[in-house]
């Protein structure tokens, strides 16, 4: 897409981003820039590997660059194209940064790339909700939303299900490689990246900790004596919240304990304050 752009539209500014500037740069040298030195249009560009000002310069003006995250990113440049990958691991102020400086241009776009996200990926799932809405949030039709993924409930072990969630699959993608990944990570890690599943949609709900032995440490008359201490804490997207307690017990053991735990947050502060 970025080399359709600058052969395109001679003088156009691009800029590319990850989750932080060294991956930036590693897939700017080592795909990007490869792909096309091997290509039948490496005589149309030169590179440029200043460190903080790299770019691959096309001979009709146009510019591909690199950006870190952030708020300042982009800013005092005037951008046609700015890429946002492994949105997963990033935060607002990097759009925030990028959208001025393409205001002024007659076709600017901003892509938007990632596989599922964790639940502190407040950014991009906001993106997947919005975009799953699909015209009823976009009105006049300004944004394009794509999403492969395979459908919840499927056995994140058979190949059919890889198959219905990765379209390389068979091409740029071997399924022996899926299934080394499969028998190498985590199924949490596994599901997230090449399935598309998000937390919540992962088959299993203890990742950290085993459901038995956690609930067999569990004490039903264990109950802490004041001063006791107060926690409320929210998930990174605000869809739910909790509250928990922790304090001192009569034999000097320590208690804590999840007193409520509810959808939305607006329930907190109310709660907190009858405690």
């Amino acid at each position: 897409m970025l080399v359709h752009r600058a052969r395109t539209w001679p003088g156009s500014r691009m800029l590319y981003a990850a989750q932080d500037r060294i991956h930036a740069r590693a897939k700017w040298e080592d795909d990007h820039l490869a792909a096309l030195q091997r290509s039948r249009f490496a005589g149309e560009l030169r590179p440029r590997f200043q460190r903080g000002d790299e770019a691959i310069r096309w001979h009709n003006g146009s510019w591909h660059g690199i950006t870190a995250p952030g708020e300042k990113a982009g800013h005092s440049d005037v951008l046609d194209v700015a890429v946002v990958d492994e949105a997963w691991a990033l935060e607002a102020g990097l759009e925030h940064g990028l959208s001025p400086t393409m205001v002024t241009r007659p076709q600017p776009q901003l892509w938007v790339v990632s596989t599922a996200g964790t639940l502190r990926s407040a950014y991009l799932r906001g993106k997947v909700e919005r975009g799953r809405e699909g015209p009823l949030h976009n009105i006049k039709g300004s944004t394009a939303y794509f999403e492969w993924g395979a459908p919840e409930g499927t056995d994140p072990a058979d190949p059919a299900t890889w198959r219905a969630a990765m379209p390389a699959l068979g091409r740029t993608i071997r399924l022996d490689a899926v299934r080394a990944e499969f028998e190498r990570l985590e199924l949490a890690d596994f599901c997230r990246a090449y399935l598309n599943w998000w937390p919540g949609s992962i088959p299993t709900d203890w990742l950290v900790i085993g459901e038995a032995p956690w609930r067999a440490l569990a004490d039903p008359r264990s109950e802490a004596i004041d001063p006791v201490a107060f926690a409320a804490d929210m998930t990174p997207e605000r869809s739910h919240a909790a509250i928990a307690v922790a304090g001192q017990r009569v034999d000097a053991l320590g208690h804590a304990e999840v007193v409520d735990h509810r959808p939305g947050i607006g329930w907190v502060v109310p709660r907190l304050l009858d405690s």
